[in-house]
């Protein structure tokens, strides 16, 4: 984080280090690395955060309360490519930062399904 903010970006990535087989413990260690990130970055530069399809709903949901306060431009690939439903159930409760999917889908076919499934923003 420190040495992208030196080369003057405005907006990092960050891959998020711990999932649902670290319980508490580990969304508390996700937080720590944002709220660093936030310090580091600014009130003005945007935090995306690539989840790398490892997580569960309910986490999700848990970890998106968490990091309100330092305000996640988007969580990335939080489900596997294919849980439409389940990013549709995200999408409809989580409203403190954006949920970002696609980059797995080849076809029409499969935006069809998150456009009808409201998946993701």
């Amino acid at each position: 984080v420190e040495q992208s903010v030196a080369f003057g970006y405005t907006k990092i990535k960050l891959a998020l280090p711990h999932g649902p087989s670290d319980g508490a413990e580990g969304i508390n260690k996700n937080v720590a690395l944002v709220k660093r990130a936030r310090e580091v970055l600014g009130a003005d530069g945007e935090i995306m955060i690539d989840c790398w399809m490892a997580l569960t709903e309910a986490y999700t949901l848990r970890l998106a309360e968490a990091l309100e306060p330092y305000r996640v431009y988007w969580l990335e690939e939080v489900l596997m490519p294919d849980e439409y439903e389940g990013f549709g159930r995200l999408h409809s409760r989580i409203d403190s930062t954006f949920l970002a999917t696609g980059e797995h889908e080849y076809t029409r076919y499969g935006f069809d399904r998150l456009l009808k499934s409201n998946a993701v923003d």
